[in-house]
């Protein structure tokens, strides 16, 4: 998703963390053209501007953080799409190869191509997924699957019925008791370690015979419940698979936590996830008691922490959890990997249950179609959304800025050059 990025600063409001933006001047002149970096190089050059003078500034015309801030990873995509220096060549970018062999990068965790009818190298990450939700998969030198945190797959509809009979009851303790000392981490006994602390014993019979008669809805059948300990830093987070209509519940405790994301400010944990499919998306706290009163409201698409952040459509503390908690929205998020914050401050302390949950896409949003600003306006229609609904809707779901905020150049440009109304 492509957001409008400038300087950002964090600050707390009213029980939320709310990211305040400054806007940054337009730049160009002396950073486009010779002597500057490469303007098709994979991943952005790292100075602001490039060194193809035209290609320079039709790229900063409609993106100025090109060229007052860096080529980035945006920038060099957009000039790899519409530049002719990167379309058959033309500096250290990905273009002019001939053969895949052309297109090796050293790397053994990539399949490297050459797609011929464009001239530019194709590097893809290895998937060393193997569909075990107990094993983080990653390449080395060839594919790795090293068992991660303890993880649960809870089928029953009450918490601590481990039976699934639909009772918390002492056939409950029984089956626990029939595993004592069993590894909590596999598809038959993961569910037995009750209290997440990665092993099942007579704590998990305890948990249980408090909870005799109750039944608490959480988790449910379509959950799963990613037992661990404090995670501090992004980087070790598992990944949890995330499919529509499912939800991911992850049990921490943030006593400990410290600040590893200058960018948020706080002291924070993380959780990740891997989205299968485009969807909107639903982060919170419900379950989390005492009710928890503050949260972030960004996603972070990257580790180490970036600070690009993906930010919050909506929020509320009333309608989606009934406890008080906190639940934040991300409409039309696209699939992928994505890393969430989990805020730590004098009001939110201690252990918590952190909820995602991906839901099919809804309908386009009625600033999509007649009626609204025109999709194909040189420069924008300075509303939000646009009179096409079709193109309205896909420019809106990989920008959701186009359709929130308003159809600006950025909308305007993505229109042009690829819906049918503008061709």
């Amino acid at each position: 998703m492509r957001f409008h990025r400038s300087g950002i600063g964090v600050a707390l409001i009213g029980g939320l963390a709310v990211i305040g933006l400054c806007s940054v001047a337009q730049g160009g002149g002396p950073v486009c053209g010779p002597g500057n970096g490469d303007c098709c190089l994979e991943g952005g050059n790292g100075t602001p501007g490039c060194d193809d003078e035209a290609c320079c500034e039709a790229i900063c015309a409609a993106d100025p953080f090109c060229c007052d801030m860096s080529w980035d990873g945006i920038c060099a995509d957009a000039a790899q799409k519409s530049c002719d220096v990167c379309r058959g060549g033309g500096g250290e970018g990905p273009g002019g190869c001939e053969t895949d062999d052309d297109c090796d990068d050293g790397d053994d965790c990539t399949v490297d191509s050459c797609d011929l009818d464009t001239g530019q190298c194709i590097n893809e990450e290895i998937d060393c997924d193997d569909g075990d939700q107990c094993t983080d998969d990653f390449c080395a030198d060839g594919c790795e699957n090293e068992k991660n945190a303890v993880c649960c797959d809870n089928c029953g509809t009450c918490d601590g019925d481990v039976n699934c009979d639909g009772a918390v009851d002492p056939l409950d303790s029984g089956a626990i008791l029939a595993r004592f000392g069993l590894e909590p981490c596999g598809d038959d006994d993961c569910k037995y370690d009750v209290n997440c602390d990665g092993a099942i014993d007579p704590l998990d019979s305890g948990y249980v015979l408090a909870r005799f008669g109750v039944c608490n809805p959480v988790p449910v059948c379509n959950v799963q419940v990613l037992c661990s300990e404090l995670i501090d830093n992004c980087e070790d987070a598992p990944i949890a698979p995330l499919n529509l209509g499912e939800t991911v519940s992850f049990l921490g405790d943030n006593t400990d936590a410290t600040v590893t994301c200058a960018a948020l400010g706080f002291e924070e944990t993380w959780h990740a996830m891997d989205l299968s499919a485009d969807a909107d998306v639903t982060t919170s706290l419900c379950g989390t008691n005492p009710p928890f009163g503050n949260a972030f409201i960004v996603l972070e698409p990257t580790c180490p922490c970036s600070g690009e952040f993906i930010f919050a459509t909506s929020f509320d503390n009333d309608t989606t959890c009934t406890d008080g908690n906190w639940a934040i929205h991300y409409d039309g998020l696209p699939a992928g990997v994505y890393y969430t914050p989990v805020l730590k401050d004098e009001t939110s302390t201690g252990f918590y249950t952190w909820n995602i949950s991906a839901a099919e896409l809804a309908g386009p949003p009625e600033v999509c179609g007649p009626g609204n600003g025109d999709c194909c306006l040189e420069g924008g229609n300075g509303t939000p959304g646009c009179d096409d609904e079709a193109c309205c809707a896909a420019i809106c779901a990989g920008d959701s800025f186009c359709c929130d905020i308003e159809w600006d150049t950025i909308c305007a440009d993505a229109a042009q050059k690829s819906c049918e109304v503008c061709l």
